[in-house]
């Protein structure tokens, strides 16, 4: 790490971590995620790795739409990417026309991950792996029969990067930030 910039904060002081990284047109809201302290960040050379702190809440319904870790919209040309992995990655289909996603972390005992929720148009648009690793899936299959957001964590995936118009997303900020 160079003189002079800030270290990032630790595994150990912030639970939960997802890694944004930059490609053309992105829209990343940020939204308070109810915690003393709602998120840190740290730069690298391809993108910003954002940490947050725990959260025991397990229903999307009260964490949407105020309360997730923060949301990317895609642009219409621009396919949307999260990975669990470097070898887990999944983009939007092609007959997805709308693309966002929304991001919590959640805990479940000392367990901690980010979590993903996938809204697109049509409902039975897809998420679909890009790889052979993973299992395709639909906007409709993260909601319940009576169209409530099924709870956390469930099938969601536990996401550590995402994008717009690239993937898989790598993460290189593990060098810079993590030192």
């Amino acid at each position: 790490m160079e003189a002079g910039v800030a270290r990032c904060p630790s595994e150990a002081d912030i639970i939960g971590h997802a890694t944004m990284l930059p490609t053309w047109n992105i829209n990343l809201t940020m939204w308070h995620n109810g915690s003393k302290r709602q998120n840190e960040n740290c730069s690298c050379k391809d993108g910003t790795k954002f940490f947050f702190r725990e959260n025991a809440v397990a229903d999307w319904n009260q964490i949407y739409p105020t309360k997730q870790a923060f949301r990317l919209s895609c642009p219409p040309d621009a396919k949307a990417c999260a990975c669990v992995s470097p070898d887990e990655c999944y983009e939007s289909a092609p007959n997805v026309e709308y693309n966002v996603m929304s991001f919590v972390p959640f805990c479940k005992g000392k367990l901690c991950a980010i979590y993903m929720l996938f809204y697109g148009l049509p409902v039975e648009g897809e998420m679909v792996p890009i790889e052979r690793y993973g299992k395709a899936f639909t906007v409709s299959s993260q909601f319940n029969p009576d169209n409530t957001i099924k709870p956390l964590p469930g099938d969601y995936k536990k996401i550590t990067a995402a994008s717009c118009g690239r993937c898989p997303v790598v993460d290189t900020c593990e060098d810079e930030c993590d030192a």
